[in-house]
């Protein structure tokens, strides 16, 4: 899956499933994997394949200003269907900020 979620031309590390013992509480680590464009090309089915870890890097990588804090810091215990609404509306936020 993580291959999906980047350019084959980049020069970035695939998307890391935060499940082997890190935290995504560093910010810099999820920039290198997803930028604001790659989350706009994300596309229906690339979504019903993540795993729920990964659709939190990609909410949280998304940095949507009308997420509150405390939603964001709890996004691990959010059920999947709660997390793909999310990830689509985080598209829908790079699109519209022109990525």
């Amino acid at each position: 899956m993580s291959e999906t979620l980047t350019r084959p031309d980049a020069n970035r590390p695939p998307v890391q499933d935060a499940s082997d013992g890190h935290k995504s509480a560093n910010a810099s680590s999820d920039e290198d994997a997803l930028d604001k464009s790659l989350i706009a090309e994300i596309s229906p089915t690339q979504v019903s394949q993540m795993t729920c870890n990964e659709m939190v890097q990609v909410i949280r990588a998304a940095k949507m200003p009308l997420l509150r804090k405390d939603v964001s810091e709890h996004l691990e215990s959010y059920d999947r269907e709660t997390l793909e609404r999310l990830v689509y509306l985080a598209r829908r936020c790079c699109r519209n900020q022109g990525y």
